[in-house]
């Protein structure tokens, strides 16, 4: 007991400073609630949004996934019930490095309004 009175107070070990993703930090100061998959994950390494430090901006990479829509057969039965094993079509358009000042509707229109070079697409997405 008395030696151990006269032992000055073990100082606190210094914390490592945990670095913090730019990405991270710039969405949570624009007011973004951010979520990403776990290190490591295939979604996670195939995701393509940054911070662009000499923009100040996030560019993202978005998914715009067209399903089809659920229709009733002839007969009256919903064609989406459980007994029906045959999945409904869907088709996948990947964006990568869209502004954050894109809109939705900007980005839907490159799909979807008439465009030189988008006329596959619009074909495509006429059954949705």
């Amino acid at each position: 007991g008395l030696l151990a009175a006269n032992k000055p107070a073990a100082k606190p070990m210094p914390q490592k400073r945990e670095r913090v993703d730019p990405l991270v930090r710039q969405a949570e100061l624009k007011g973004i609630n951010l979520l990403r998959m776990p290190d490591g994950m295939q979604r996670r390494t195939s995701n393509t949004t940054k911070f662009n430090k000499k923009k100040g901006a996030i560019t993202w990479k978005i998914e715009l996934c067209f399903h089809h829509p659920t229709t009733m057969s002839g007969g009256g039965k919903d064609e989406t019930s459980p007994s029906v094993k045959k999945p409904l079509p869907k088709l996948l358009k990947v964006e990568s490095e869209v502004s954050e000042s894109s809109t939705l509707s900007e980005e839907l229109g490159k799909h979807l309004d008439v465009h030189p070079g988008n006329s596959t697409t619009r074909s495509t997405l006429r059954t949705f």
